[in-house]
C-alpha cells in the first residue's frame, strides 16, 4: 500500500467467544475507527466457517481483515483470506494464545486500540493437508486433551487455565498411543507417541509451552515429540510441558524444517489452531513471511 493511502478496515466479530467478549468491543471500534478517519465495517459471524466466507469477499491490498475472537476465529479468517490482503488479531476468545506471540500483557480494550493504531510486519503461516494454520497443529494426547477442553468450555464456566488443566488429566487419564512415521529433513522417524505439537509460535492450549524456541518469522515449523510412557511419568512431564522447560527430558525430542510428512496407521485426533479432526496422513509447508499482519506500535516483531 503505498504511503499516505487510507486503509480499508474489516471488522469480523465472533459473538460466540471468549463468553461474547468480541461484542463488548464493538463501540470501541466505532470510537478508534473515528480518530482515526478511515473507512471501515463491522460483520458478525452467524455459524462455523463464516468468518472464512467473510473474509474471502476482500481482495484489495488497501484491506486489513480483523480476526476480533479466539483463535479459532483466527483459523478462519486465514483460510478465506486473500493473499495480497492484511490480517488482524483481536484476542476475544478463551485461549488466544497466538496473540502473544504478536504483543504481550494487554487486556483486550488495549489491545483493540494498539492494533488498530498499528504497523504492518512479515510473518509465516503454515499448510496442513490445504488447511492454513498460523499457531500450531497438535495430534495425540494434545488433541485430544482440546476437543476436552471444547467440551468442558461449553458446559461450565470455568477459568480457562483450569479448564486445559483438567482437559490434559482427564486426556492423560485415557491416552491416545500413535505408531507414526515421519519425514523430516530427510530423515525417516518412526515412534510410539502420545504428543506432537508442530508448532509456528509458542503456546497454545491456554499457555502450554511445548516450543519455546519457536518463532513466527523464521520460515520454520518447530516440531516436539513426546514418546509413549508410564502414566506416573506424564504427569511428572505435564507441568514441564507446560513451562517449557522439558526440553532436556529423554522423551521429547525436538526438530526444525520448513516442510514435512508424517503418517499413523489409524486415524487419530489432530488439533488444527484449535479446530480438531481426524487424519492419518499428513503434509505440511512452511510459507515464510508471506503473511500480512497488523500489529501494535511496540509489537517486538519487525
Amino acid at each position: 500500500m503505498s504511503q499516505g493511502q487510507h486503509m480499508n478496515h474489516v471488522f469480523i466479530l465472533n459473538p460466540a467467544s471468549g463468553k461474547k467478549k468480541s461484542t463488548s468491543l464493538v463501540e470501541d471500534i466505532h470510537t478508534h475507527m473515528g480518530e482515526l478517519k478511515e473507512p471501515y465495517e463491522i460483520v458478525f459471524t452467524e455459524y462455523a466457517g463464516h468468518a472464512t466466507e467473510i473474509a474471502a469477499n476482500y481482495y484489495e491490498p488497501d484491506t486489513c481483515v480483523y480476526a476480533v475472537g479466539g483463535d479459532g476465529t483466527a483459523y478462519e479468517v486465514l483460510n478465506g483470506l486473500q493473499d495480497n490482503v492484511c490480517m488482524a488479531i483481536i484476542p476475544a476468545g478463551t485461549g488466544n494464545d497466538f496473540y502473544r506471540m504478536l504483543d504481550l500483557g494487554k487486556d483486550l480494550k488495549t489491545a483493540l486500540k494498539d492494533t488498530i493504531f498499528g504497523r504492518e510486519v512479515k510473518v509465516d503461516y503454515a499448510v496442513a493437508n490445504g488447511k492454513k494454520f498460523i499457531n500450531m497443529m497438535a495430534m495425540g494426547l494434545d488433541a485430544h486433551a482440546n476437543r476436552i477442553a471444547q467440551d468442558i468450555t461449553r458446559k461450565m464456566p470455568i477459568p480457562r487455565v483450569l479448564v486445559y488443566v483438567a482437559a490434559a488429566l482427564l486426556a492423560i487419564a485415557n491416552p491416545v498411543k500413535i505408531e507414526v512415521e515421519a519425514k523430516i529433513n530427510g530423515e525417516v522417524i518412526r515412534k510410539r507417541i502420545v504428543l506432537s505439537a508442530i508448532m509456528n509460535g509458542k503456546w497454545y492450549g491456554g499457555g502450554f509451552t511445548p516450543t519455546p524456541n519457536a518463532s513466527i518469522q523464521d520460515g520454520k515449523l518447530d516440531i516436539c515429540l513426546v514418546d509413549d510412557c508410564s502414566l506416573l511419568r506424564k504427569l511428572q512431564l505435564l507441568p514441564m510441558y507446560s513451562k517449557g522447560t522439558h526440553v532436556n527430558e529423554k522423551e521429547v525430542s525436538f526438530y526444525q524444517t520448513e516442510e514435512f510428512t508424517l503418517t499413523t496407521k489409524e486415524l487419530a485426533p489432530l488439533s488444527i489452531d484449535g479446530e480438531v479432526y481426524q487424519e492419518n496422513s499428513l503434509h505440511v509447508k512452511m510459507i515464510k513471511q508471506q503473511l500480512r499482519m497488523r500489529v501494535p506500535q511496540q509489537s517486538a516483531l519487525q
